[in-house]
């Protein structure tokens, strides 16, 4: 009886083979849209950004291949926060790099400045892509804030006199809050144009370098040889245009948890050297992609005296 039945159980078996192989194999899930979210919000910015996007499919494998922005026009987007719900507006943006696309940064704005140590929450409803939320609050400033030495002026306004001090620091006693810092140096100045104008534009030598950790005192420093380096520079760059030093800047930006660790995933995890097929998703939205940041920026900052030297 056994031996009869072993013809039969090969039969079922190549019957059951014919059958899958005629249905063609394929890695790809059904696709569903998902909103895509971007915004880091500033405590010393005057305006913030959002940028919407729904995810995409392509006929092939390869997502790079498609050359297409996927931005969403007329999406709601909002901030709550204690001074209330702020509403954003659509806007175009300049687009830094178009290898891939070729059209303006389609993004969402708002004139608002977040408070440190406040929460806010972000509303967008993306249409067919549906809505998503997120809430972050940003890290308090820092509890304590001076120069060293005291009187920077010794460094800042003769940085090519070799009897002064090598460097000058700006002391920040960041927040326990604060999940990651990051410092920068950098000069404001304003030139004069080919149509005879002002522009204020920055020099900037130091950072952004970001650090994991909060809670302790942070020294934001630059030394006398890199200032006066960027000053005579600039003086030779602009030697026949009007040149005006307005300030040397000294900023400690403190990073929400949220923010590093979405930075720290598609930044810091980054090797030159190795080609990564394990990239990981972080995000704090609700329903799909992206991410809600905060940062709480403190400042020191000198001003050049009018008959500054470099000034022509």
């Amino acid at each position: 009886m056994r031996n009869a039945l072993v013809p039969i159980i090969i039969s079922i078996l190549q019957a059951f083979l014919c059958l899958s192989c005629n249905e063609q194999f394929s890695p790809k899930a059904p696709f569903e849209p998902q909103p895509v979210v971007y915004s880091v919000i500033y405590t010393d910015r005057p305006q913030q950004f959002v940028r919407v996007y729904s995810t995409y499919d392509v006929s092939g494998y390869y997502p790079y291949a498609n050359a297409t922005d996927g931005a969403i026009a007329g999406a709601t987007v909002s901030v709550t926060g204690p001074q209330g719900t702020f509403l954003f507006r659509d806007t175009l943006l300049q687009r830094p790099d178009t290898s891939r696309y070729k059209t303006p940064i389609y993004a969402y704005v708002a004139d608002w400045r977040p408070k440190p140590g406040q929460a806010y929450t972000l509303t967008v409803n993306a249409g067919k892509a549906g809505s998503t939320q997120a809430t972050v609050t940003t890290p308090p400033l820092s509890s304590s804030q001076y120069w060293n030495p005291v009187d920077p002026t010794i460094s800042l306004d003769y940085p090519d006199t070799s009897t002064v001090l090598t460097t000058v620091s700006a002391i920040f006693l960041s927040s326990q809050s604060t999940k990651a810092i990051s410092e920068q140096v950098y000069i404001l100045y304003t030139v004069q144009n080919g149509g005879g104008r002002e522009e204020e534009r920055e020099a900037q030598f130091l950072g952004p370098n970001v650090a994991m950790g909060g809670g302790g005192y942070t020294s934001v420093w630059c030394d006398r040889a890199s200032v006066s380096s960027v000053l005579h520079n600039l003086s030779k760059k602009y030697a026949g245009s009007k040149l005006t030093f307005k300030r040397i800047v000294f900023r400690l930006i403190q990073m929400e948890e949220n923010w590093y660790e979405y930075y720290s995933i598609v930044r810091l995890a980054q090797d030159s050297r190795t080609t990564r097929f394990d990239q990981p998703d972080f995000t704090n939205l609700s329903r799909g992609y992206g991410v809600f940041g905060a940062c709480t920026v403190d400042s020191l900052v000198h001003e050049y005296p009018a008959d500054f030297r470099f000034n022509h």
